[in-house]
This record gives structure tokens, C-alpha cells and sequence, in this order.
């Protein structure tokens, strides 16, 4: 049956079929030494992947890397990510401060959930990357470093932090421009990434405080990483 184009519908390949696409890709580039997994969440529906990761591991046999939601880690799940070979987990941080996730970012869970789900997958072997968001609308500049600290508490092995992009479409858009935080036209046109400079009007925070933020927390990530990698070699 063919969804019509309005209709909200939501795809998932038999476990069969997923895994057939991924022997064939390997069979078109024998070279490939990992698997990134980076368009799903594999982990989402657990009856699913607990079959995923049983013919994963008895056929593919390369290592792969993931996204991951903490409100999806479990023991369970956690063990059959190792089982299956998952060499690193991919997890969407935004912030470190509650108040905004919780009313910027709609996502509710709390920091001791998050150093609780982490903690599983770490003491699993797993690699943790952490991907964060500054200079959202409203943020002031004590709970931007709270981002910094709750990375630190974590110790991920892996890190990313871009800034707040107000994307067309998205409740996220229509708050800034409510709030006059949106930039002329014109302006998006010429940032060819999101980690050249802030994407809107900063209210509780200078751009300057913004900007020296982001290097200072990209030097943190650029430390872990190197030290992870030294320990390896070592």
C-alpha cells in the first residue's frame, strides 16, 4: 500500500531486508572497514533490534556506529550493541541546562538520566560521541556553560558543538521570529556552516560571549579525543 504524500506514515524494512542492503553494499566496496548507521535509530523499537543485532552478528561482522537516545538505553540494549559489534554511539546532548531542553528543545529527561545511560554504554566498551547546540533563543550564558560542565561529568570519547540553526518550518523558527531574533533576509544565505558565528539574535548573552564559548568547548573536545587516541596507541 502506497502512503499519499500527506498522510504521516513512518517506514521500517524487515530485520531480512536491512540486513540484505547492508551484505550487498559490502559486496560494492569490500574495503569498507565500519558501518555508520546515521539516517535511523536503530535502537527505537527494541523487538526489532534485538533480531537486527542477532543476524548482524552471525553475518556482517564489521564493526558499526549509531545514533542513540538515552530514554532508549537499556541493560538490554546496551549488551546487544556490544554483542552486535557497535564501536560507537552518536547522542543528541543540545544542552546541558534542563530548563532548556526541557522548554527550547522539548526533550525531558534529566542530566542524572543522562550520566546514568551513558555510564551503561561507556562501561560497555562503546565510544560516546556527544553532540551539542549553543546560542539558543533565550540561553543566557550560565547555561551555555552548563553544557561544558555536564560534557565534563560525561568525558565522551568524541564531540560536536555547532549553533542553534532556526530552521523554516520548525516551532524553533516561529519562537525566534516572535521574539525578533531572526536576522534580516539575506543573512543565512552567506553562513556556509553552522560554526561560523551564531544564527540569531543573542537576548541573554553577547555574540562575543557566544563565539569565545564555542572555541572554548571545541578545545575540550579536541583534548578528549586526543587523549583517547593516545591511550589506544598505547
Amino acid at each position: 500500500k502506497v502512503a499519499s504524500s500527506g498522510g504521516k506514515y513512518f517506514r521500517v524494512p524487515t530485520v531480512e531486508y536491512a540486513i540484505r542492503l547492508v551484505e550487498d553494499l559490502l559486496r560494492k566496496y569490500p574495503e569498507v572497514q565500519h558501518i555508520e548507521f546515521l539516517d535511523d535509530l536503530l535502537i527505537a523499537n527494541k523487538r526489532w533490534f534485538q533480531e537486527f543485532a542477532r543476524q548482524s552478528t552471525a553475518g556482517v561482522g564489521l564493526p558499526y556506529r549509531t545514533n542513540g537516545r538515552f530514554e532508549c538505553i537499556t541493560p538490554e540494549v546496551v549488551e546487544q550493541l556490544r554483542e552486535s559489534g557497535c564501536q560507537r554511539m552518536f547522542f543528541g546532548l543540545e544542552s546541558g541546562n534542563e530548563w532548556i531542553r526541557t522548554h527550547v528543545c522539548n526533550r525531558r529527561h534529566s542530566n542524572k538520566m543522562i550520566l546514568e545511560r551513558l555510564a551503561m554504554v561507556k562501561k560497555a566498551g562503546i565510544e560516546i560521541q556527544t553532540l551539542n547546540i549553543i546560542g539558543f533563543p533565550f540561553e543566557t550564558k550560565a547555561q551555555m556553560w552548563e553544557t561544558l560542565r555536564l560534557n565534563q561529568k560525561i568525558a565522551p570519547h568524541f564531540g560536536t558543538a555547532f549553533y542553534f540553526h532556526p530552521y523554516k518550518g520548525t516551532e524553533l523558527h516561529r519562537m525566534c521570529r516572535d521574539a525578533g531574533l531572526l536576522y534580516e533576509d539575506g543573512f543565512y544565505e552567506k553562513l556556509t556552516h553552522n560554526s561560523v558565528r551564531p544564527f540569531i539574535k543573542l537576548s541573554h548573552m553577547s555574540e562575543k560571549d557566544c563565539v569565545r564559548f564555542q572555541r572554548r568547548i571545541s578545545f575540550y573536545f579536541f583534548t578528549q579525543t586526543s587523549r583517547y587516541r593516545i591511550r589506544r596507541m598505547l
